[in-house]
């Protein structure tokens, strides 16, 4: 965001669709995507709450709604039989991750989260945080009865027990450790948000707030730079982007 002065505005497009990220981010998302049990077309949803907090839980029941509607209007054939859903969220169930500011209404952004949870959506920064707790766990000999959930996380431990702490380390480099240090409160979450960009730009459809002017969006999404740079990233790909949620 505003990195690039002194060009026309055509140019600054052309540069900013011209930079990628690495091959090795693209891996990384990859394995990761298989981790969290994404199929290959997997539909997502973009949802930045900040100030709009007082609305959780009837936002994530939209959310959930929104997603059955399409998932019931796609061919049986174009889509796994599974409705694991990709969540892109700055409402997180660690509240010390969270960006920026201090959130009211944590209570109800658990309950909104463990509902789209239990309702098949995943997300980065939980499997991040509970695989890298599984791997702390393994290295001390510990069990995983002894990992700490917040609300939300036991979807991820259930699919990540089903993975071996080598496939778990293989995927969790020491390079990707040290770069997100997702277990710490006020950690760097850079690289989760670059491969939360990657996988809403490989996701078949994807569903994001983005100069909507609906009453849901209204309601329920900060409407930012983010999700213009979802959907402008998307652009040049055939794949479904809806600027409002469905």
């Amino acid at each position: 965001k505003g990195a690039i002065t002194g060009l026309d505005a055509g140019l600054v497009w052309q540069v900013q669709h011209t930079i990628d990220f690495a091959k090795s981010a693209y891996a990384a998302a990859d394995d990761l995507a298989g981790l969290m049990g994404l199929p290959e077309k997997y539909v997502a949803y973009h949802w930045r709450s900040e100030e709009h907090e007082e609305h959780y839980v009837e936002c994530a029941q939209h959310l959930i709604e929104s997603r059955d509607r399409q998932l019931a209007q796609l061919p049986s054939s174009s889509h796994a039989d599974t409705n694991v859903t990709l969540l892109i969220s700055d409402l997180m169930d660690n509240a010390d991750l969270h960006w920026g500011r201090e959130r009211p209404h944590k209570e109800q952004g658990a309950l909104a989260l463990t509902r789209l949870f239990d309702a098949g959506f995943v997300k980065l920064d939980s499997f991040v945080t509970v695989a890298l707790q599984r791997l702390d766990a393994a290295r001390i000999a510990a069990s995983s009865s002894e990992v700490i959930l917040d609300a939300g996380r036991i979807r991820a431990l259930k699919v990540l027990n089903r993975t071996t702490e080598a496939d778990l380390g293989r995927v969790f480099s020491e390079r990707m450790l040290a770069l997100t240090f997702a277990t710490q409160p006020a950690g760097d979450l850079g690289e989760v948000s670059v491969w939360d960009l990657i996988l809403s730009k490989k996701a078949d459809i994807l569903s994001t707030c983005s100069g909507c002017q609906s009453e849901v969006c209204n309601q329920c999404a900060w409407q930012g730079h983010f999700a213009e740079f979802i959907t402008t990233m998307r652009a040049a790909s055939h794949r479904t982007t809806n600027t409002c949620w469905p």
